[in-house]
């Protein structure tokens, strides 16, 4: 719901499938960086840990931007003022 919003019915969904890609693409970089010896401060069993950091960071970045969502329209978050 974070990365997706909630202003369209899909938006869920391909928020959960951005996530995993998130997960993935991160961890495999970061193990990379790391046997490559680009990374010389981590080792391989904090390659999980930091790709979880690295995450958080990017979702708290995406929810000062874009608190909405990807998709999601402020208006259609709002509360309707109608009694």
């Amino acid at each position: 719901l974070i990365i997706g919003g909630v202003g369209r019915v899909f938006a869920p969904v391909v928020g959960a499938v951005v996530l995993w890609f998130i997960l993935q693409f991160t961890d495999s970089l970061l193990r990379q960086l790391v046997d490559n010896g680009t990374i010389t401060f981590l080792s391989g069993s904090d390659v999980g840990l930091s790709r979880f950091i690295l995450v958080g960071l990017i979702l708290m970045v995406l929810m000062i931007f874009s608190p909405q969502g990807i998709f999601g329209r402020r208006e259609d978050v709002l509360l309707d003022e109608r009694g």
